[in-house]
Formats: C-alpha cells, structure tokens, sequence
C-alpha cells in the first residue's frame, strides 16, 4: 500500500524525436534479436540542433571522446525546474521482456550540485505506467554504467501489469539539471525465475532464521513462526488461497485480466511484530522507495501479503484471509491495495470474503442497526461520494463489505464492468454513467437493499450470517490454522 505519486504517464509527442535519437523512426522500429542484448538506445545518428522534447532539450553530441561507446551520446538540459522533463524510448518490436533481467545505461553529468533525481517508466501500449524504478544519479563528468534489475521495478501506482504488456520506457528527470548525458542504453538478456522470488522474499523477509516455506500452483506461503505452524498448516494457507483464487475467477468471469508470467504471489506470516515491520523497510530499500509502516497485524503491498500470528486458533484467521484477498485481487483484476481509485473495492471484496468465512468478525446486529438509520454527517455509514475512488478507513470497511454484497446480489454484471473500468484506468463516475446511473442513484439503491435485507426477517440468511457463504467454502471448509 505505497503512496500514490506519478500519475498515468499519458501520450505525449515526443516518442517520434526520441525514437530519431535512437537511431529508429516511430514507423520503422528495429526488429530484437531473438538472442543477446536488446538495444533501446545508442544515439549514433544526428537530430536537428535544438530539438525541444517536453521539458527538455535533447541534442546529440557527436563529438570526439564524448561518447561512452560508439560516436554519439544524448545530451538533456532541462529548461525549467518546476516541471519535468519526459523522455520516452519505443521498445524495438518483439521485445521479449521476460527474457530480460536488467536494464543498463550510461550516465555523466556536466554540472555540479544535488543527486539528480529521476524514475525510469515501462509503459503500455496505451502509455499508462505499469512498472517503475526510482534512482538518483550522483556521478560527475565521468561516465558511470548504472544498472536497473526488473526485479527491483515495482508496478504502478494506478496500474498493474505483466512485462509483456510493456511497449515503451520512459525516463522522468525530476531535478533541474543542466548538463546530463546518456548513451548505450540497453535490456540485458536473461530470465527471472520463480526460484529468485522465493530467495528474495526468504532472505528480505526471514534474514538467517529459522523458517518454513512452500509453493503450489503459483502461490507461495512462508513463516518464520515454526514453532506455532508447521508444513500442514501452510499447505492449508495455500488451499484457502486457492479457494479465493477460484472464487475471484467464478465471480469476476471474462471481467477479470489475470497477470500472467509473474513469480508466485506470496502470503508471509510472521512470528514477532518487529520483524513484520522490518520487512516492509528492507521492502522499500530493494524497491528504492519508503513503505508506510503499517499500523495493523496485515498489510499487503501489490501482491504480497503478510501479517503477524500473534495469536493461534480462530481469533487469528480472518486476518490471514483477508490479506490473502488483497494478494489474489491484485493479481486476477489487477486492482492495486493502495491505489485510490481501486481502494473501495479492494477492501470491500476483502471484507466480504472475511464476514461470508468468518461472520464472528463483526457485531451480529451491525447492519440491521445502521441500515435503519438515514445517511448524514455523523452516521456510521458515510455517503458513498465520501469513500469511493479515495483512501478509506478501517471503520468504513463493513459498510464496503456490504456495498460488494449488494453489488453480488443484485447488479453482479455492474460488479464485473465496474472492476474492469477501474483496473482499465477509467474514472468511475465514467463507468457508473456507461451503466446509466451515478453514484447517488448507486447510494440509494444500495441503502434499500440493506433495509430489505437486515432491517426484516430475510429466511436466505442463516442464523449468524451477515452474507451467504460462497460454495468454495460450502463445499470445502476453510483450512484452520493451527
């Protein structure tokens, strides 16, 4: 759940003069080879003096010994401070990604003075960011070769994806600086593998102790609590994974976009709280970004889950689920836990699968109370356009729980549009008005459904149910962890 920063790097005209820099034009992009290095940029070829790109000006320099290989180099001086400078680099066609492992460039600078700050961009085909890198540049007038591993790249802020959703890379300068030059800028070839995750999150998660874990069908469980949890129980963690998983497809159908070709997504139990936070901060130093601390036993960040097991029986459960849901989510529909725009939803699918498993989660006669009660300033129930497309609180969980509820119930094909819209990067009040209605018509349908279903004796609800338990569970019992 990172803060929310760039925002959708959108089209702008400047993929045509990067790409002459290149060495290419937007109409006839070089062919990848099917092995060795793929070259993005080598800046050989001449392009008019003073060429203005956004908020930069990009020369080619050809002069002797300027460049670190070959005869030219890009030179880049942003004009203005205030605003950044953009450069975007087409990717040669088929571009293989997955087949990559780093990105590699060479950097100087002319000028003196503070770290340079700047993010590398991947893009889609309709220029959203779905991967980032952030760095800081601190060299002077020597070349410096600066590497980038794809597995240090974290996923958007508003956009997930899979690198071979990527088409283009995009550079952001974000210091004010006069005189940076770049040059032999290129994807090394190798593969990742799921063997790296598993490392990565073993030694970033657990250090040297003691710990336990296990992988199944592209899901990953592991613990440094051995002495409360044993292989059993983690096999149990996997198979209520599996169950979201099959749930989030039965629901969702053709609306969902799983991410495919990414390592395991991952639940990690901890068996001490002080290491679960130690986990989010050596987290954001591999990612090069700080991480809130979270504040609760569960957190997960883009696909990765973890919480502590403070406690043994059922009591510490739900969290475990809920986590998980945020985890599966974000892989199948593509909705990130810490985005804005995606938060209402990610929650309320979180809280609704916790409440269907774990009803013993939330007071019995929360909903019959506050469903009798109107909408206003200081109710327990917030107006819709107070929590929707921004960050929510923990005490407006419930009432999403039962805003997916309604949606499942009653417009189950709005819940598949309006999942798919958000995880598309549309807005939505977009999406609502293509279903001809908006978010007050939205509040008022879901506030009649809630006096129907809680506020009157409703025989579809079992005794100590809030929501019907979904047939993943009816026919297989949730997994109890020790």
């Amino acid at each position: 759940m990172l803060n929310p920063g760039m925002r959708a790097l959108r089209a702008v005209a400047l993929c045509t003069a990067i790409a002459a820099a290149s060495g290419t034009s937007a109409g006839a992009m070089k062919t990848a080879k099917p092995g060795g290095d793929v070259r993005i940029a080598d800046f050989e070829r001449q392009v008019p003096e003073g060429t203005h790109v956004g908020n930069v000006q990009a020369n080619i320099v050809t002069d002797e010994g300027a460049a670190a290989s070959g005869a030219g180099c890009l030179r880049l001086e942003q004009l203005d401070g205030r605003e950044d400078a953009y450069l975007i680099f087409p990717l040669p066609a088929d571009t293989k990604l997955t087949q990559r492992s780093k990105l590699v460039a060479w950097i100087r600078r002319t000028d003196t003075g503070k770290p340079i700050r700047m993010h590398w961009f991947a893009l889609d085909g309709e220029n959203w960011v779905i991967f980032q890198r952030l760095f800081h540049y601190e060299g002077g007038s020597t070349w410096v070769k600066m590497e980038w591993p794809l597995s240090q790249w974290r996923w958007g802020n508003e956009r997930a994806g899979e690198w071979s959703d990527v088409r283009a890379l995009a550079l952001r300068v974000e210091t004010k600086a006069a005189g940076l030059y770049l040059d032999d800028i290129h994807l090394t070839e190798d593969t990742l593998t799921d063997a790296f995750r598993e490392e990565f999150l073993k030694k970033t998660a657990f250090g040297g102790r003691k710990s336990l874990l296990t992988i199944e069908d592209g899901l990953l469980v592991a613990t440094d609590a051995v002495k409360q949890l044993n292989y059993a129980d983690l096999k149990g963690m996997v198979a209520q994974m599996k169950q979201i998983r099959s749930w989030v497809k039965r629901t969702f159908g053709e609306s969902a976009r799983p991410i495919s070709g990414a390592p395991p997504m991952a639940l990690l139990v901890f068996a001490k709280r002080p290491d679960y936070l130690s986990f989010f901060k050596r987290l954001g130093t591999h990612w090069n970004v700080r991480i809130a601390p979270p504040r609760s036993g569960g957190y997960t960040v883009q696909d990765v889950a973890a919480c502590v097991h403070e406690r043994s029986g059922p009591e510490g459960q739900p969290v475990v689920l809920h986590e998980t849901v945020h985890a599966v989510v974000c892989r199948e529909l593509r909705l990130l836990p810490g985005a804005p725009a995606h938060a209402w939803l990610q929650e309320g699918l979180a809280n609704y699968l916790q409440l269907c498993v774990y009803p013993e989660s939330l007071e019995a006669d929360l909903y019959a109370k506050h469903f009798s009660q109107p909408i206003g300033e200081t109710t327990f129930f917030r107006p819709l356009k107070e929590l929707l497309g921004k960050r929510v609180n923990c005490c407006h969980y419930a009432q999403l729980a039962s805003l997916v509820a309604y949606l499942l119930e009653e417009r189950p094909d709005w819940l598949g549009q309006i999942a798919a819209g958000l995880a598309a990067g549309k807005q939505l009040k977009a999406i609502l008005r293509s279903l001809d209605t908006d978010i007050d018509e939205l509040q008022r349908m879901w506030l009649e459904w809630g006096k129907r279903t809680y506020c009157q004796p409703n025989p579809r609800l079992e005794p100590g149910r809030h929501f019907p338990l979904p047939q993943e569970w009816a026919e297989q019992p949730a997994a109890q962890a020790a």
